[in-house]
């Protein structure tokens, strides 16, 4: 074979192993993945489909079941060095439906993600968190980036309607809402209430380095909520107008978890 047909022949290879890995079935690539990883916290029951657009009846992630998952893979972001899914998933009143990408160099992307989520369906995936959470949390994103830890791009609404905690009382907050928008510098968010028995206003900035800035101001309108006044005092003292002022900056690797930078970088 001379060589000036060799790009042909790689150029063949590599169309037949994308039919390949197109053809290939969800169920034998499902339980491929559990021979390799038993410990990995997913559980599919009627996978259907193939490895590139399959879905599953049952799916149980870290033991919280969700009803119905359904995963369409995108072929152009492999040229790019991303892979990247469109997915959906369902539990409950809860769904999440969008697209999830990651890179090579672990950074992910989440673009027209539409997100409906009961926070007492949940409730079973934060058994870390002390809080009882109420309400429904709406997200609607254009895009959400995470690059090395840092959220580099945002763009989109995520609302907390009915919003309420619940420790040794609760507390009824009313719909806040947080609106993320890009800008030359990082990413700007703006903090407001639809006038419930919190009143809350205020502004985010973070930059691409991994540091924020929060300034607002609270006011609880409902007197009658003693619980949501106590535990708001913790955050300062009241000025003459009621309000109390809030001014927080610091580095998102503080916050830990998602954020939280490797050991030595």
């Amino acid at each position: 074979m001379t060589r000036k047909y060799l790009p042909y022949v790689l150029f063949g290879l590599g169309v037949y192993l994308v039919f390949l890995i197109m053809r290939f079935p969800a169920s034998q690539a499902y339980h491929l993945v559990k021979a390799i990883a038993p410990q990995a916290p997913l559980i599919l029951k009627g996978v259907q489909g193939t490895l590139w657009s399959g879905s599953a009846s049952e799916a149980y992630v870290a033991g919280q079941n969700l009803s119905s998952l359904q995963w369409e893979l995108s072929p152009a972001w492999l040229l790019l060095g991303r892979v990247q899914v469109r997915v959906g998933m369902r539990q409950g009143e809860s769904y999440f439906y969008g697209d999830v990408g990651r890179t090579l160099g672990n950074d992910f992307h989440f673009g027209d993600v539409e997100a409906r989520l009961l926070l007492e369906d949940l409730q079973p995936l934060a058994k870390a968190i002390p809080l009882q959470l109420a309400g429904v949390v709406s997200i609607n994103l254009q895009e959400l980036d995470f690059e090395d830890h840092v959220i580099s791009g945002a763009d989109g609404i995520v609302a907390w309607q009915n919003a309420g905690m619940r420790t040794l009382q609760s507390m009824t907050f009313g719909d806040l809402r947080l609106e993320l928008q890009n800008t030359g510098e990082g990413v700007s968010g703006r903090l407001s209430d639809s006038g419930g028995a919190l009143l809350a206003d205020g502004t985010l900035s973070l930059a691409a380095t991994g540091s924020y800035q929060f300034a607002g101001a609270f006011m609880v309108r409902d007197r009658n909520q003693a619980a949501l006044s106590q535990n708001l005092n913790f955050l300062g003292r009241a000025g003459p107008d009621g309000k109390i002022t809030v001014s927080r900056s610091g580095n998102l690797s503080e916050l830990g978890g998602i954020f939280a930078k490797p050991s030595g970088s």
